[in-house]
């Protein structure tokens, strides 16, 4: 079954020093030959965001990147923005 798996950038992926420790990268590695999507998580720019995916060499398709406290969403190869919609407008509101 493909899952989707999101990661948050600062603090948690990445090391003090903004290095990727090595076992982040071979998980985020199996993850994507295991056929599952990474998503990229961060409250920093788009620029800022596709920087370090870049600067860390990963090229796979099932890559996102959500940026912007998730605000936007964009494929990392084609550069496709996603379709999105707030959650106050997709969510129901009770009576």
């Amino acid at each position: 079954m493909k899952r989707i798996v999101f990661i948050d950038f600062d603090g948690t992926l990445l090391a003090d020093d903004r290095s990727l420790p090595e076992v982040n990268r071979r998980c985020i590695e199996k993850l994507l030959s295991d056929g599952h999507i990474v998503a990229f998580n961060t409250g920093r720019s788009i620029k800022s965001g596709m920087g370090l995916i870049n600067g860390f060499g990963f090229s796979d398709p099932d890559i996102y990147l959500l940026s912007y406290s998730t605000t936007t969403c964009r494929h990392h190869r084609t550069a496709h923005w996603q379709e999105h919609s707030y959650l106050s407008e997709a969510m129901p509101t009770s009576g």
